[in-house]
């Protein structure tokens, strides 16, 4: 009986968390896992080379592809009281595979599917993308300090760094908007299938 009421109270403040407390702890260990890959690792070195940079950015640009693929990043623009814009990453990192002198990878099918049924799911997906601006920006001023020239000229990071603003107005837009258990289920299910996406692509490279 002690146990099952520790249980139901333990379940019950799990729930009445804030969704931004929610959503960090449900994706907690994919996104220790994705970090942990060597290539993202590799990224918080000054010392990486052209080559371990473009490594990394290949992965990157094989799960925005999916992403757009899906019509996820247009999904996501259209959202309301967020004011995300669908941003060129490929583009972006097509430029700066160029400019490390790599090719960008050839796109495959991931089998991640990203939900897109609902709002909670929506934002549920984007709160990971938005949620990665300020590792971009950290990265960004660690390889600003490299010692090969490429590496300090490559944009995609700064300019992912720049939708901070962006995810302000998705935390509070979350807070408003997932209010029951459906809607907070949905939510952390689509951000958790969003960094499976990017452990997935991360793999394929």
């Amino acid at each position: 009986m002690e146990t099952t009421t520790i249980s139901r109270t333990a379940r019950h403040q799990q729930t009445a968390l804030p969704i931004r407390s929610l959503l960090k702890n449900s994706t907690n260990e994919l996104h220790n896992q994705l970090d942990s890959h060597p290539a993202l690792k590799r990224l918080l070195s000054p010392s990486a080379t052209p080559a371990e940079v473009s490594y990394a950015l290949s992965g990157f640009y094989m799960a925005y592809h999916q992403l757009r693929q899906q019509g996820v990043l247009t999904a996501w623009a259209h959202l309301p009281n967020v004011g995300y814009e669908q941003l060129p990453y490929t583009l972006w990192l097509t430029a700066d595979l160029t400019r490390l002198g790599g090719r960008t990878p050839k796109p495959i099918a991931c089998q991640q599917r990203i939900p897109m049924h609902s709002e909670a799911a929506l934002l549920g997906g984007l709160y990971v993308l938005l949620g990665s601006v300020m590792g971009s920006a950290r990265i960004a001023n660690i390889l600003a300090s490299s010692e090969y020239a490429q590496v300090r000229e490559i944009n995609f990071f700064r300019r992912s760094a720049e939708s901070l603003a962006h995810f302000r107005a998705l935390i509070d837009q979350l807070e408003k908007v997932i209010v029951t258990a459906a809607e907070r289920k949905e939510c952390l299910a689509a951000a958790e299938a969003v960094f499976m996406l990017f452990i997935e692509s991360f793999q394929a490279v």
